[in-house]
């Protein structure tokens, strides 16, 4: 094996020229980096009891937030109704109405629909994450987001996706 600071420019341009051609072209390698970078990724599940939080509160935050994130989903999936989108030209205090706006119709909706949905300790979370393993730190329904492929290092990120 060849020590890494041996390696020339020539050989480091011939092997990413044969992992082109390998993609199938450039505009296919291309495509499949873009693939990698807008991807998200998620943990494996597991009991929101198992997570351990900073202050007492974040638990029962969390549990709300993770209501709100199902009843948004739902409402905007069963009705059609689409959350607002913040724009550069929107006055920021008209969007946040809108938003709050949007949320507190989503619940109305959601608790009339489905009163006996619970999020509680048993309910199972994930963590989200970029194809660099790195998050925001909030817990995810689980049932939301088993979709997405489960994050196991960074090397596996570009295969997982394409």
């Amino acid at each position: 094996m060849k020590d890494i600071n041996a390696v020339t420019m020539a050989e480091l341009e011939k092997a990413m020229q044969e992992s082109i051609v390998q993609l199938g072209g450039l505009d296919k390698a291309l495509s499949a980096c873009d693939r990698m970078y807008s991807a998200t990724f998620r943990s494996e599940p597991r009991k929101l009891s198992s997570i351990k939080w900073h202050h007492q509160g974040a638990a029962y935050q969390a549990e709300e937030r993770l209501y709100c994130e199902m009843a948004t989903r739902l409402y905007t999936l069963e009705t059609g109704v689409i959350p607002p989108v913040y724009n550069e030209d929107d006055h920021e205090d008209a969007y946040s109405y809108n938003a709050e706006h949007y949320e507190d119709s989503a619940l109305v909706w959601f608790k009339n629909k489905y009163p006996a949905f619970t999020v509680d300790s048993e309910t199972l979370v994930v963590y989200l994450c970029n194809y660099k393993g790195e998050g925001e730190g909030n817990p995810a329904l689980y049932c939301l987001n088993k979709h997405l492929p489960v994050f196991t290092c960074k090397a596996d990120s570009f295969n997982a996706v394409n």
